[in-house]
């Protein structure tokens, strides 16, 4: 009995940890500045790449879930043996992959899928998701913040990281790329963290954790302050898939509260605004489309005409089970389609084959579709980790090991699945 309580004591003290280093590898260490200062210090080539404190926050937490296998069902075993199956794909890459580049490739896409299966103590998950969610929301309206400054001053506060870190040696190309788009008259978020399209995912993903862990344990919020804010800084990426799956998920959460009957609890008024909001992102994302106000729709016409030249000149055709090499979109043979690659799914294709690149998504998505719609019936909240990962798959950066999308991806769909089981820690409790 003791050695069952030190035990416990331990294991209550690895999901604290796991989280801090979590939130330290995302959201404080971008992954231009963070690799900038590795290269300067250690020249580690593709490994300058990898995001440490993630990758220590997930062992940690794939161990501890090893060790107490009972957190996980078969169909969350199944999915892991996947996994280790799709790691075959990345060895046999051809290309200028070498083994730091394979370590890379391992540690940022192959380990942030084991994330997702983790399960936090259910007697302590909602003082810890609860904890996690506020801190969420304040970095929203952080980041919204940064978005209006860098929108009026052109890009100020990117600039003048950039200048710095130049001063002393260090490059940061990803900042090079954001200020050549703003001098070449292009008016969108970009910030310290990444492009306009991660930025709109970003906010997408704090209200969506918001809303289902809130939703999950049956307290109000403040949702109406929180739309605003996700709407205003969605707005300011000029993300139009970002707007309409935002729009159709922030109309399903309104609904859906207000056929369980909860209006009362919650304000009129905040009802009334976020419905609003969510049909003006709608009606907003649809009209720049049709008006051609949008320069940059996620599957653009320039997009699906270097596709096609792609194919038709064959520099180099998808392969099924192998890849040509992670990141190869910036190999010279590449170099000249870049645009036709802004998918995930076909970046993956290029990189790792066609047949990881299907798995390794629809793995994800039966996850969660398992876990959330088929076992808890949680339809709002298994259509707001879609509309989130519809988001992460509408741009290259999932997969891929020079960003941070594939951890970003992996930890939201752990938070959210925790939130949706913390509905039932009490009632197991009670029971």
């Amino acid at each position: 009995m003791l050695s069952d309580k030190v035990s416990e004591r331990r294991r209550a003290s690895v999901w604290p940890l796991a989280l801090l280093l979590l939130f330290l590898g995302i959201a404080l260490t971008p992954i231009g500045p963070r690799r900038a200062i590795i290269m300067k210090l250690f020249d580690p080539g593709s490994l300058g790449w990898v995001n440490y404190p993630a990758v220590v926050a997930a062992v940690l937490m794939i161990v501890w879930g090893f060790i107490h296998r009972k957190e996980y069902d078969r169909f969350d075993i199944f999915l892991m043996y996947l996994g280790l199956v799709l790691l075959i794909p990345i060895t046999v890459s051809d290309g200028d992959v070498y083994f730091r580049k394979y370590c890379a490739a391992l540690l940022n896409v192959a380990l942030p899928f084991f994330v997702i299966f983790q399960t936090m103590d259910r007697d302590r998950r909602r003082i810890w998701l609860g904890r996690n969610v506020k801190v969420l929301y304040v970095l929203s309206f952080i980041l919204l913040i940064f978005g209006v400054i860098e929108m009026i001053s052109g890009g100020a506060l990117v600039r003048i990281v950039n200048s710095l870190f130049n001063a002393h040696g260090m490059k940061i190309g990803q900042y090079d790329s954001f200020i050549e788009a703003l001098d070449g008259g292009k008016r969108r978020f970009y910030s310290f963290w990444g492009g306009a399209m991660f930025n709109s995912l970003i906010f997408m993903g704090i209200f969506i954790i918001n809303d289902i862990y809130y939703r999950s344990i049956g307290r109000t919020y403040r949702k109406m302050l929180l739309a605003i804010v996700t709407a205003a800084g969605i707005v300011l990426c000029l993300d139009q898939a970002a707007m309409i799956l935002f729009g159709i998920y922030l109309l399903l959460s309104c609904f859906a509260q207000m056929k369980a009957g909860k209006e009362a609890e919650e304000n009129g008024l905040s009802l009334i605004v976020c419905l609003a909001v969510g049909g003006l992102l709608i009606i907003g994302g649809g009209l720049m489309q049709i008006f051609g106000i949008l320069d940059y729709p996620p599957v653009s016409r320039d997009m699906l005409n270097e596709l096609r030249d792609y194919r038709a000149n064959s520099v180099d055709s998808l392969l099924l089970y192998k890849g040509y090499g992670t990141a190869t979109i910036y190999n010279s043979n590449f170099a000249d389609y870049g645009d036709a690659f802004g998918l995930a799914a076909l970046m993956m294709s290029l990189d790792y084959g066609i047949v990881f690149a299907l798995v390794f998504t629809l793995a994800y998505f039966a996850f969660f579709t398992w876990k959330v719609l088929i076992r808890k019936k949680r339809f709002v909240c298994w259509a707001g980790i879609t509309a989130f990962f519809i988001q992460v798959n509408l741009f290259s950066g999932f997969g891929m090991i020079n960003y941070d999308v594939s951890w970003i991806t992996s930890v939201f769909i752990m938070l959210a699945v925790n939130a949706v089981y913390a509905r039932y820690d009490q009632e197991a409790f009670n029971g």
